[in-house]
């Protein structure tokens, strides 16, 4: 008998911490999931780390290094569940997580995917809470200034990805900012209103340069445009293109002057206000970080928006 659930975590050199986010799945005291590790070409002792947990109900997958979409797609294929639920290897869900979502989803079977609120924990241990800035049939439209849950936040039905496609393994980062929006697109998701997840913020900020979260911006952007929606939302991405393009670009160069790289920041800047003239008011709006998610091209520059 299938599972209804299949827990997929990638792990690319989690050594350190990839226990405890198996655990907290363990912890989750359901017997009807399976877990699946993709370890992503890992070469600080990750896959050592995965031998030492042959107790715990675990199916471990390798890949040479492609990146966490690459990942998540191969958990993906090889998962048995109706519902698949992502977990990366530095968080950890917190007890009920699945319960409250499955509970969430049965109230309406017209529901594809299903999100929760997070706590963000900070490298100096201080934590916030972060939550959609709106939920329900809104959050299509919030998606388009950036992401608002993390991946560990989310369960989607097995069908969406049929209807949605796979993770773009293209994108090193904002893959997930993309398959949402792909998903609120297409479909209804619902809103667990409960901080169920620990997303635990890198203390390397060089993680992601500014260069790559520029093109990774832009390439979700043109796949944006690109698509035809058929959606029930109440605005379409094409309506108000010049407007988006002013802000993201506005938080680009935000990034970048952050960075202190002046003349990327000044060209962005550039691009934010040729796009739309709201770029001029983007631009001039101070960073807003209270409870807000890290978005993925302002978490280099400590979060926020313009």
């Amino acid at each position: 008998m299938n599972p209804a659930i299949s827990v997929i975590i990638p792990a690319y050199n989690s050594r350190r911490t990839l226990l405890s986010a198996v655990q907290s799945v363990v912890d989750q005291g359901r017997q009807d999931l399976e877990l699946i590790v993709v370890d992503d070409g890992s070469v600080d002792g990750t896959a050592e780390a995965l031998q030492g947990m042959s107790r715990l109900p675990v199916k471990v997958f390798r890949q040479e290094n492609r990146g966490p979409a690459a990942a998540r797609n191969l958990g993906i294929v090889e998962a048995r569940g109706e519902w698949i639920a992502f977990l990366d290897a530095d968080d950890v869900w917190l007890p009920g997580k699945l319960d409250a979502q499955m509970s969430a989803l049965a109230r309406n079977r017209l529901y594809g995917f299903c999100y929760t609120d997070s706590i963000i924990r900070a490298p100096d241990g201080s934590e916030t809470t972060a939550r959609p800035r709106r939920g329900g049939r809104l959050i299509f439209e919030d998606l388009l200034l950036g992401t608002q849950f993390g991946t560990g936040a989310v369960i989607v039905s097995r069908d969406s990805f049929d209807r949605v496609g796979l993770f773009d393994t293209e994108l090193r980062t904002g893959e997930d900012w993309d398959m949402w929006l792909r998903l609120a697109g297409s479909g209804a998701g619902c809103h667990v209103s409960e901080s169920f997840l620990v997303y635990e913020i890198s203390n390397n900020a060089d993680k992601y340069t500014v260069d790559l979260l520029e093109r990774c911006t832009l390439r979700v952007l043109e796949r944006l445009f690109s698509r035809q929606w058929n959606t029930t939302t109440s605005i379409r991405p094409t309506a108000i293109k010049g407007w988006l393009y002013a802000w993201h670009y506005a938080v680009l160069a935000k990034s970048y002057f952050a960075r202190r790289r002046y003349r990327d920041a000044l060209r962005l800047s550039a691009s934010s206000v040729r796009s739309h003239p709201a770029g001029f008011r983007f631009l001039a709006r101070s960073w807003d970080v209270a409870g807000r998610w890290p978005d993925i091209h302002c978490s280099i520059a400590e979060g926020g928006s313009p």
